[in-house]
């Protein structure tokens, strides 16, 4: 039963069959694990509440990497130098991310943002998380090097746009993004020049000499221009919220797919993991496929349903949320449902993507989908782990300060 409820999460649109299989074994799994009368081994109970919340194809393969270690004993018939060769190696990784951490940390001290822009969110670890969960193997260290402070850089940006920048100061700022020159800061205000000099184009510059070596530099362009297209959906949507227009839910996907930041998070992941990321992969990146397109829709919806409540309190752009509740006339409960519907409908776009023939490698591959799957986590039951930091920290604790005992 488990195993079919973990194929089912496979299916692409209309595979009915495999729709009801999986309602089928949610139910029947549900029912054996709170049920009196049935008695299945612990651990089976253990693993298949684990799968109800977190099923393989969603889950990160780091946390359920040392989830199953945690469990494997209590199998029958386990290998106890395999499980010991699997401990050694989650700690070896667990060190390297450890030294990576502590290099992140130390360019965090070193760019004085928070002195500069007091208002920055401090984020090192959790950034780190999102970056690092993308790309884990041990050799694309420069991968998520780059990826952490991405993040980092776009909680920034994010906040100018969101917060802190009148829409004047926007447009300026969104203009010298589009020029990408340092002499385009001459007409900004002193602190969208920290923005914009401190912030974005020094990151940027690291990134070229960071992948200079190995000639990846070259598809630098690519990010460049997809951080120009988020910079304008930013501006975009601060306009909207500024003159308290709520878009349609069509008006408003158009924009704010682009402001998930799936593509450029992506793209400055494949930068940093060497010769295999070539042109037919920074290609694939900006073509628009199903894949992208999916995970920018759960991104996206993810994290509109896990903030919404949070950012109505104060002035903020309608989420997707509220443009589908008035643009049809329902409730907010019946427009999460729709949203949670559109969701699984993209999962099903990204399997259906992942069948078909493609000169992609995979890890290029999986390193987008291990990007959703951050963002299932972060923002799953209606939660904001990124901001509320509290609620990531047990996640950061098991992967990168508690080893395991051996």
């Amino acid at each position: 039963m488990l195993s079919l409820y973990e194929a089912a999460h496979l299916s692409i649109r209309g595979e009915d069959i495999l729709d009801e299989a999986l309602d089928f074994s949610t139910y029947h799994l549900k029912s054996m694990v709170s049920s009196t009368e049935m008695i299945i081994p612990q651990y089976l109970k253990e693993k298949v509440i684990h799968a109800l919340r977190w099923p393989i194809r969603k889950s990160l393969p780091r946390l359920d990497t040392r989830y199953y270690i945690s469990i494997y004993p209590k199998e029958d018939g386990f290998h106890e130098s395999l499980l010991k060769f699997a401990k050694l190696d989650f700690n070896m990784l667990q060190a390297l991310y450890q030294d990576e951490l502590k290099s992140f940390t130390e360019w965090w001290q070193k760019s004085d943002l928070v002195d500069k822009l007091p208002y920055a969110r401090v984020r090192i670890e959790e950034s780190y998380f999102w970056g690092s969960m993308a790309t884990f193997a041990p050799q694309y260290t420069i991968s998520r090097y780059m990826a952490a402070q991405m993040v980092s850089v776009l909680a920034i940006v994010d906040d100018n746009y969101d917060a802190y920048g009148t829409i004047e100061e926007l447009k300026l700022l969104t203009q010298a993004i589009q020029r990408w020159d340092s002499s385009s800061m001459d007409f900004l205000p002193d602190s969208m020049k920290l923005v914009y000099r401190d912030v974005i184009l020094e990151t940027f510059t690291n990134f070229e000499s960071l992948t200079a070596k190995d000639g990846q530099s070259q598809f630098l362009h690519y990010a460049i221009e997809a951080f120009k297209r988020i910079a304008r959906a930013y501006l975009q949507e601060s306009e909207w919220c500024n003159k308290g227009y709520v878009p349609t839910y069509e008006e408003y996907i158009e924009i704010s797919t682009v402001t998930g930041c799936q593509e450029l998070l992506s793209e400055i992941s494949f930068l940093g993991m060497g010769n295999s990321a070539n042109k037919d992969v920074f290609d694939w990146a900006t073509s628009n496929s199903k894949n992208f397109s999916a995970s920018n829709i759960i991104a996206r919806l993810m994290g509109d349903i896990g903030t919404h409540k949070f950012e109505q309190k104060r002035k903020h752009v309608a989420t997707s949320v509220e443009c589908y509740t008035k643009q049809h006339g329902i409730t907010e409960a019946e427009a999460i449902k729709v949203l949670e519907e559109e969701v699984r409908n993209a999962w099903k776009d990204i399997n259906e993507d992942c069948l078909k023939p493609t000169t992609v490698p995979v890890p290029m591959i999986e390193c987008l989908i291990n990007f959703v799957r951050v963002m299932n986590l972060l923002y799953e039951n209606e939660s904001d782990k990124f901001t509320n930091t509290e609620l990531l920290k047990d996640y950061i604790s098991s992967l990168f300060v508690n080893p395991i005992l051996i």
